[in-house]
């Protein structure tokens, strides 16, 4: 009688084979980044950190929470070993709802999404927002912790 093979015996090796080959190649592909956000030395909370790479591709966001920490991961398709970004940074004072007569949720979305009368309250110097004028930039490695710190001047 011939040696059949039992169903099923070989499907977990098969699947931590998998696992194991989609991992790889996730972490070939991707970048950690880290840091803190400061204005002359203070942290800045709610601040958007925008990675662009000078390659081109879409860019890459994160928010620096309360103690001005964030952290992003940057998974590109063919990402090359090392890789420069342009850095923009901004965090804009959120103007407060106060109370609406309704004090729905809805209503604070309709609040939110209405045109401003004013221009923005910046907490960071406006020149950071925009990838044409901020002079920031960080070379990030492939498949590493990197860390970019960086301290806005007034």
């Amino acid at each position: 009688m011939p040696n059949r093979p039992v169903p099923g015996r070989n499907h977990g090796a098969t699947l931590i084979a998998g696992c194991a080959l989609l991992v790889g190649c996730a972490d070939r592909n991707t970048a950690y980044v880290s840091g803190l956000i400061t204005v002359s030395g203070k942290p800045v909370s709610d601040a958007a950190v925008m990675f662009f790479a000078e390659s081109g591709g879409r860019p890459f966001v994160a928010n620096s929470d309360a103690d001005g920490r964030y952290h992003m991961v940057i998974n590109r398709p063919a990402m090359k070993d090392r890789e420069t970004y342009r850095v923009a940074i901004a965090a804009v004072e959120r103007e407060s709802a106060g109370s609406s007569e309704t004090d729905s949720p809805v209503a604070e979305l309709l609040a939110e999404a209405a045109p401003q009368t004013r221009p923005p309250s910046w907490r960071t110097p406006p020149r950071y927002a925009d990838i044409q004028t901020s002079d920031l930039t960080l070379t990030v490695e492939r498949a590493s912790q990197n860390t970019g710190d960086f301290d806005l001047c007034e």
